[in-house]
């Protein structure tokens, strides 16, 4: 029988191209299905992403996306903080400009505990007893144990302050009062949307926190004027956020729920395109925000 110089026969040589060409095959066709999925999966939640911006536009009131000319790493100033849907733009105090893979999207800003911006109290900041409104942003909290969001209220249960409390992204400041608190729903040193709801028709003024695209609780806000004496990032004049903030918009309307999913995916499809987290992170959190719906739909 005929052999090769390495001493194997013609027809076991023949043998293992053909297994390594199954292999190979395999590989290829595993490899392509998970890609198909991946592309499927992209492409349904840009779909949906599209659909979204459309119907919240007339509902915009301000949009601060951290976009500015200054150099990443560089201290912000106000051409970083400048109002990109309506006029009120901020004044910056000490937080630093990231960029790249840092960020959701462009540009975005870091904050070490003593850093914050201010943003005045234009009229179109402030919103009635019986107005809806929704307030969301990207929030990376660097502190393990600042894990907490809350519904700061005076002593009569009326609300005073919207904030993340101990996470202090973004707080509505019209007075000092007690919390009322949803507990243990953020991690440290991960990107995670924020998205708070009132519904200023309800009696309660019900108020729906969602973390991802998810609701995660209900506060009864109460009957109370829901304006505030000025708008800040970053501070609440007690507790000072430590970690990233992007994308932070108001709008004089009650989001759906389906509105809030949609930005949620419309801001992972940025961070993966901008390299903030990984196709297969990307994936996961897909899978958990459909399969927490499905649940709750049961």
């Amino acid at each position: 029988m005929l052999k090769s110089s390495k001493g194997f026969t013609i027809i076991e040589l023949s043998v293992a191209i053909v297994i390594i060409g199954i292999m190979t095959s395999i590989i290829y066709i595993n490899y392509y299905n998970e890609e198909s999925s991946y592309q499927a999966t992209l492409t349904k939640a840009k779909a949906f992403e599209v659909s979204i911006p459309i119907s919240l536009a007339t509902n915009f009131v301000s949009e601060w996306k951290f976009d500015g000319q200054t150099s990443v790493e560089s201290a912000a100033t106000t051409d970083d903080v400048k109002d990109t849907w309506g006029g009120n733009n901020g004044t910056p105090s000490g937080p630093t400009v990231k960029g790249g893979s840092d960020c959701v999207s462009g540009k975005c800003l870091s904050y070490d505990g003593n850093d914050y911006i201010y943003f005045g109290s234009d009229s179109s900041l402030t919103f009635s007893d019986e107005a809806s409104w929704t307030a969301e942003y990207w929030i990376f909290p660097t502190k393990a144990n600042w894990n907490t969001l809350s519904c700061p209220v005076n002593s009569t249960g009326k609300p005073r302050i919207i904030a993340p409390h101990y996470t202090t992204a973004v707080y509505f400041l019209n007075a000092n009062g007690s919390y009322k608190s949803i507990w243990n729903i953020l991690v440290a040193s991960k990107w995670q949307h924020i998205v708070y709801t009132c519904n200023g028709t309800t009696i309660t003024r019900d108020m729906d926190i969602y973390v991802n695209g998810v609701k995660k609780g209900t506060i009864a806000a109460g009957n109370s004027q829901m304006g505030f004496n000025y708008l800040g990032i970053g501070t609440n004049s007690t507790y000072n956020f430590q970690g990233k903030i992007d994308n932070v918009r108001l709008y004089n309307n009650t989001l759906s729920a389906s509105q809030v999913r949609g930005q949620y995916y419309a801001g992972l499809n940025e961070l993966l395109a901008s390299g903030g987290i990984t196709k297969e992170e990307y994936q996961q959190r897909l899978a958990e925000a459909n399969n927490t719906l499905a649940q709750n739909e049961q």
